[in-house]
């Protein structure tokens, strides 16, 4: 496993371990506490694209015939993840990250070497319990 790996990329690997999947708002959601600032979103965008990078993960933006996530290509999920502060927006109601209206989304999805970093984190730092008090 990379061991250049930040606690935000170790949490967000943590967190995809279980389901393999989730969409980048409730991602940002459940890994640390949300209070709505633009540095939040920086912080999740910069491990995302670490994440992509490393090869443990990408984005997927549709399904195919059997309901599988359709992986997409390196540079489609990069160019995502730099636009994704025009990607969400911060509900007041509900205090947390939603998808912009009109967006299309986009899933993280562990990749097969993802889901090997992801067993090591869980063996090294444990299940996670609650989110991380901030995203550093």
């Amino acid at each position: 496993m990379d061991p250049e790996l930040s606690r935000l990329e170790r949490r967000i690997l943590a967190v995809l371990e279980e389901a393999g999947e989730d969409t980048i708002s409730a991602l940002t959601n459940t890994v640390g506490v949300p209070v709505g600032t633009p540095f939040e979103i920086a912080k999740i965008q910069s491990a995302l694209i670490h994440l992509v990078r490393a090869g443990l993960a990408e984005l997927g933006f549709s399904r195919n015939p059997a309901g599988g996530w359709v992986s997409a290509p390196l540079n489609e999920g990069i160019g995502f993840l730099e636009s994704l502060l025009n990607r969400l927006e911060w509900d007041t109601a509900s205090k947390l990250w939603r998808q912009a209206k009109g967006d299309c989304g986009g899933h993280v999805l562990l990749m097969h070497a993802g889901f090997h970093a992801a067993f090591q984190v869980l063996s090294e730092d444990g299940w996670p319990t609650k989110p991380l008090n901030d995203y550093q």
